[in-house]
């Protein structure tokens, strides 16, 4: 997303900025991890890349380079946190927390197409979820452990992305 972002605004010479853009890329720190990709791979900091004073180069060809690439190291770093925010308010709008308690009854829902021991249907007409399970187990934050059929040749841990609560009516 950044790199799309970036390479519109350069379009003719982005292939000359890609190695800066891509040591933003790899310096700058993950929403998801909480740490920079370099952090992840070699165990430490990344190294810092000094910012240039102009006026101090001898050559008028050599300042005029690091002026430029301090202005690229500058706007890929926006790019960077304008893509990181636009995905997160993307996720946000869109993500919902499910928690369920070992007892709960939940629906499954299963691709029909691939799961023929559930579905005996057209696939086409087939149910999204499929009657309601028990949960027997609490496995981490985001697996559930089913109490299934014994005729059902699938394995009875499932994510939780995969349950819907069910909800009783009187």
């Amino acid at each position: 997303m950044y790199l799309r972002c970036f390479t519109s605004s350069q379009s003719k010479r982005w292939s000359q900025w890609l190695t800066w853009a891509e040591f933003c890329y790899n310096t700058s720190v993950h929403t998801s991890t909480g740490k920079t990709p370099y952090k992840v791979v070699y165990g430490r900091k990344p190294p810092t890349l000094l910012s240039y004073v102009p006026g101090t180069a001898k050559v008028a060809a050599v300042e005029q380079q690091l002026i430029e690439r301090d202005l690229i190291i500058k706007e890929v770093k926006e790019k960077i946190a304008s893509a990181q925010n636009r995905m997160n308010k993307t996720y946000d709008g869109k993500h919902k927390e499910k928690e369920f308690e070992i007892g709960n009854w939940v629906y499954l829902k299963l691709q029909a197409y691939r799961q023929h021991s559930l579905s005996r249907r057209l696939h086409k007409l087939s149910a999204k979820y499929y009657r309601p399970f028990k949960i027997i187990q609490c496995i981490g934050a985001v697996a559930y452990k089913l109490e299934l059929p014994l005729d059902l040749r699938i394995h009875p841990v499932f994510h939780v992305s995969l349950l819907k609560k069910h909800v009783e009516t009187t």
